[in-house]
């Protein structure tokens, strides 16, 4: 290895560290309460720097430093007009679930093994993964009943080719997504039809995704003890 690969190598080390120490210095400064309005008044009033600002934020999530990235969606709408939001939320969503599906792509066979032992919802999904992989992926994003960053990691550590981890993760956020960086634009008008029609369409795709998982586990149940028998 060259003095160029070592260096290299040693900086892709510690990248994580310094990330956790950036966003341990975040949280203190922030408090625990890390509201929607606080990441506003954070944001820089310049465009282009506030995106950087956001990317940050998702970088950050991506290691669970900060609460739920629904409030990254909506920021984004509150922020920055439509056209602008939607892209740049889909663009940091695909840094973060690059950044910790490697966390799990390095870790392996330990972290999985720990997932599976701690979250029973993704231990019941683990047998349908292996029939058909993006397709799992896909409505465990659109089912979205267990932690981003987890499912990120628990993805890498499977060792999922990383195209069907990144194509169907992206299809399968993109419903909430959209509808989410639409009630962060119209939030200052409850009353508009646009917010209305997205809140009621973010209900009933919750609605609807709980039912599709439970379908699933049922179905992945009934088939595992006719193969008992």
């Amino acid at each position: 290895m060259s003095k160029i690969d070592d260096k290299l190598f040693k900086l892709k080390n510690i990248i994580p560290a310094i990330l956790i120490i950036v966003g341990i210095i975040l949280y203190i400064a922030i408090g625990e309460d890390f509201s929607v309005d606080k990441i506003i008044n954070m944001s820089p009033t310049n465009r282009l720097v506030a995106s950087f600002f956001i990317l940050l934020l998702y970088l950050l999530k991506s290691i669970s430093i900060i609460p739920p990235i629904m409030a990254l969606y909506i920021v984004s709408g509150m922020i920055f007009p439509i056209y602008w939001a939607i892209p740049l939320n889909v663009l940091g969503v695909a840094i973060g679930l690059t950044y910790s599906y490697r966390i799990g792509y390095s870790s392996g066979e330990i972290l999985k093994n720990s997932i599976l032992t701690k979250y029973e919802k993704l231990n019941e999904f683990y047998a349908v993964l292996v029939d058909n992989e993006w397709f799992s992926a896909f409505i465990i994003r659109i089912v979205g009943i267990l932690p981003h960053d987890v499912v990120n990691m628990f993805f890498g550590s499977i060792q999922m080719p990383y195209y069907k981890y990144m194509t169907a993760s992206i299809f399968g956020l993109m419903p909430m997504l959209t509808l989410s960086t639409i009630i962060g634009k119209t939030i200052t008008d409850p009353t508009s039809i646009e917010f209305i029609l997205a809140v009621t369409m973010r209900i009933i795709l919750s609605i609807a995704a709980s039912i599709v998982y439970r379908i699933i586990v049922n179905r992945s149940k009934k088939t595992k003890k006719g193969g008992l028998i």
